[in-house]
């Protein structure tokens, strides 16, 4: 299978001149490897709140069908599938109501926002799994929205940062803007020092593009 590929918006035009990719992409390995990534990005997401039923655990393309156990697998699956079909035809706002249907919890909660996140992320991965790579970054954007709001809502430090965390790794892996995910790594230390994930994250963005930005300087010499 062909890997989508995102686009790097920082120093877009001097990647191209080195001819490297910034971020390593995991949408589209094998089923084997998708699956590590998955239990990785699962991992990422703001946990302190949990579904209503116990923390479910899913495949990133699963994860935007389960309301907590409501209805059969052939629903979830359709409205998955209906979700999807919005976000192909850039109708967000439809996108945003039938991701909204699927979420239990109180609106506008710390709980909802973490749900509906990952329900993004879901669409997301799948469509670029599916080769709509813009439409994978049109979504993904979205749930920067979420984190911000987690983040400022949230009264634990430890939630405060895994949603940064997960913002930082959106601007990574879907946006392709190293700089902002620097700076969401950094946010994400700061709410808490102790925050393992995030300190390897900054570390090794950090010395990838402290390289990348060595390779575009001997590039430029004449």
């Amino acid at each position: 299978m062909k890997r989508p590929v995102f686009p790097i918006r920082s120093v877009s035009a001097s990647l191209i001149l080195c001819g490297v990719v910034l971020v390593p992409l995991s949408i589209a390995q094998s089923p084997s490897g998708r699956d590590r990534d998955a239990a990785t990005d699962r991992a990422s997401l703001p946990d302190t709140t949990q579904p209503a039923r116990g923390n479910q655990q899913a495949r990133p393309s699963e994860v935007a069908n389960i309301a907590n156990g409501r209805g059969n697998a052939a629903t979830r699956r359709r409205d998955f599938e209906n979700a999807k079909a919005h976000a192909r035809s850039r109708n967000f706002e439809e996108l945003d109501r039938a991701v909204a249907r699927r979420i239990p919890q109180r609106r506008d909660t710390p709980a909802w926002h973490r749900e509906r996140s990952r329900q993004l992320i879901a669409v997301a991965e799948d469509l670029a799994r599916d080769g709509d790579v813009d439409g994978g970054v049109l979504v993904a954007r979205r749930s920067l929205n979420d984190f911000a709001e987690i983040a400022r809502k949230s009264t634990d430090a430890r939630a405060k940062a895994r949603a940064r965390l997960s913002a930082g790794r959106v601007h990574e892996r879907f946006l392709g803007d190293a700089e902002a995910a620097i700076t969401e790594y950094r946010a994400a230390l700061e709410a808490d020092p102790e925050d393992k994930a995030a300190r390897e994250s900054l570390e090794q963005l950090q010395d990838r593009y402290a390289k990348l930005q060595e390779r575009i300087r001997r590039a430029r010499q004449p």
